[in-house]
């Protein structure tokens, strides 16, 4: 049985709030507790334009890319909001 691989935290308006695993994931669930959005990415980057958008109240499943392979995989992932609040990011597939 794998352990659960998951990091909740509160985090601050303005600020990209990093969100490290100590596994090689391919699949992430993140969750926006919060009545704003939110921008993910899996890199560190301060572009929106280039990041996932999860709305207000909502989650979803985000892919690195499709497949096993190491090169498809991240330890990493990268929130930002405008405002604080809290957030979930499960590794569920890694």
């Amino acid at each position: 049985m794998k352990d659960l691989k998951l990091i909740r935290k509160d985090i601050n308006a303005n600020t990209i709030e990093h969100f490290g695993f100590d596994v090689d994931g391919f699949e992430f669930l993140v969750k926006n507790f919060n009545d704003f959005d939110i921008y993910i990415a899996f890199k560190e980057t301060d572009d929106t334009d280039e990041m996932i958008k999860i709305p207000a109240e909502s989650s979803q499943i985000c892919m690195i890319n499709k497949g096993t392979s190491l090169d498809n995989s991240s330890r990493d992932i990268y929130v930002y909001a405008e405002d604080s609040g809290e957030v979930e990011v499960q590794c569920i597939k890694y």
